[in-house]
């Protein structure tokens, strides 16, 4: 019994000793299994990274090829270009060789039939001839050349010495006026129709100074001269216009000629030139110099006889005023200038004579009067302009800022102790109504446009067309009327970029003033000062 169960206890125990290893063994073939499928997984993942790659690889490699074979196709296409052009190069050159080889060959035969024409004998003899011939044409082509470079050398010279010359050309911009000029230079002693060169000399411009004097009668037979040429289209009203040449010496007799010219009203031009200047003429039609000859002629004659007939009124139309009258000028109605007060004529004393005959004081007359500085040693004047202002809507020859003083003007004078007024005296009393205005005329209409201009007390701030843009600053004296001429001066010069105002038009400034604080007394002045000038002062709203 003992052993039995011993061996029953060994028999028993076999099959638990052998479980672990079982256990063990499927557990590790399990994972070994998986361990297969995640390397089978991994290198089928691996192996189509390495196929899409080297895919890749491929299709850059083509397509880089394909770009190598376009790059190829394009140069061998140029290639072959070029070389078809070389190729109908040399056929033309080819060509061209063979045509000059016949004609060698033509002129090879010519020659050669020639020589068999020629005699034995009279061979050298024919031969010397025509070298004699020949070297007479050498020398005589020789000599012809040293006279040409002579008078090349003559012209460059002449050329460097000779003074630069200019032209008067029209202007083109957006206001510019398409008619014909008649040129009248103004010089020292003359009035100088060009390019004919016909000199009206002072005596022309004396008496009266209607339409029948020589100058406005010349250019009447001008024009109709030229319309009888077809230089004008009268179809489409075209008129000739005059355009003065002033020459720095020349002042008086501009002067002059616009007084001549009052019957044109505001038909005409003028241009500033140094005395210096050399200036091209355009040609004009045939006979207008006779033409021009002949109305003078009977021009003058006219002008003579009413200068002797007129000579006993004009005579004692020119005693002298009373030494205690005081002299008050005003703007002449058809622009021409200044004219005494309570007199029917204007001032032309001064103008009749150019340079060598001054007019007397007591005779009323107004000369130009060189610019006087005013307070803060500005310029009395803007610097003129020097191109040409058109015929159409310009006014008579205004005076300059600074320059509306007669010749004898009493001081004023204040009686010691008295309050001066609060209110100045308006100067249109003394330079006349619209005195501020250059081209007004009594048949032109003014065309208004606004300046800002802002007043402090100390100094007027003229402001430009753009928002903001200051354009002069003029420095206010103690007396506000010392420096209304250089307000003045800054306003004309801001008219004058403006352009022409148009045809029987003028520009007539409206100021907007804005008043800064403390400046209210020196507005007031300004406004009486102003007054009847031609100016419109309109107060402006600070900021607006």
């Amino acid at each position: 019994m003992r052993r039995r169960s011993q061996s029953d206890r060994r028999q028993a125990g076999t099959p638990v000793a052998l479980f672990p290893f079982l256990a063990v063994l499927v557990c590790t073939m399990g994972a070994l299994i998986v361990i297969l499928v995640v390397l089978a997984r991994q290198a089928k993942l691996q192996a189509a990274r390495a196929a899409q790659s080297h895919h890749a690889q491929q299709l850059d490699d083509l397509t880089q090829q394909g770009q190598m074979a376009d790059w190829r196709i394009s140069t061998l296409a140029e290639a072959r270009q070029q070389a078809q052009e070389q190729l109908v190069d040399a056929r033309l050159r080819l060509g061209h060789i063979e045509q000059h080889l016949r004609q060698l060959e033509k002129r090879l035969a010519e020659l050669r039939r020639q020589q068999e024409a020629v005699p034995r004998g009279g061979a050298v003899a024919g031969f010397e001839d025509r070298r004699s011939s020949l070297r007479a044409e050498l020398t005589k082509t020789e000599a012809e050349i040293a006279q040409a470079r002579k008078r090349l050398e003559q012209a460059q010279a002449s050329r460097r010495a000779r003074r630069k010359s200019y032209a008067v050309v029209p202007y083109t911009g957006p206001n510019a006026t398409h008619r014909r000029p008649i040129y009248l230079e103004c010089r020292a002693d003359a009035v100088v129709i060009q390019p004919e060169g016909i000199e009206l000399a002072p005596e022309d411009f004396e008496g009266p100074s209607g339409p029948q004097n020589p100058l406005a009668t010349a250019l009447r037979a001008a024009r109709e001269h030229l319309a009888s040429q077809g230089a004008l289209d009268l179809s489409a009203g075209e008129e000739p216009y005059p355009l003065l040449i002033v020459r720095p010496e020349g002042i008086m007799a501009f002067y002059a000629a616009r007084e001549a010219l009052r019957s044109w009203g505001a038909e005409f031009g003028y241009e500033l030139v140094g005395s210096d200047w050399e200036i091209q003429y355009p040609p004009t039609p045939p006979g207008l110099r006779g033409t021009l000859e002949k109305a003078l002629a009977a021009a003058r004659i006219e002008q003579r006889a009413l200068v002797l007939a007129t000579r006993a009124a004009a005579t004692a139309a020119q005693k002298p005023a009373p030494s205690s009258a005081k002299t008050v000028y005003r703007v002449a109605p058809a622009g021409g200038g200044l004219i005494r007060q309570g007199s029917p004529e204007p001032a032309e004393a001064s103008a009749l004579s150019f340079s060598s005959r001054a007019p007397r004081p007591t005779e009323g007359s107004i000369r130009p009067k060189p610019p006087r500085p005013l307070a803060g040693g500005g310029p009395s004047a803007p610097p003129q302009d020097p191109g040409v202002r058109q015929a159409a809507g310009q006014g008579g020859p205004p005076l300059r800022p600074g320059e509306w003083v007669p010749l004898e003007r009493p001081a004023k004078t204040e009686p010691p102790g008295d309050k001066p007024p609060d209110k100045p005296e308006s100067l249109a009393h003394t330079r006349g109504k619209n005195w501020a205005l250059p081209d007004a005329t009594r048949d032109a209409v003014p065309v208004s446009r606004p300046i800002t201009v802002r007043c402090e007390p100390d100094r007027l701030i003229v402001f430009g067309d753009s928002p903001g843009q200051v354009e002069q600053i003029v420095e206010l004296a103690t007396q506000t009327e010392a420096s209304l001429d250089q307000l003045i001066a800054a306003i004309w010069e801001h008219m004058r970029r403006w352009g022409i105002a148009g045809r029987k038009m003028y520009w007539r400034p409206v100021l907007r003033v804005e008043v800064a604080p403390g400046a209210e007394s020196r507005y007031r002045e300004l406004q009486a000062l102003l007054e009847d000038s031609g100016l419109d002062i309109e107060p402006r709203a600070a900021g607006s």
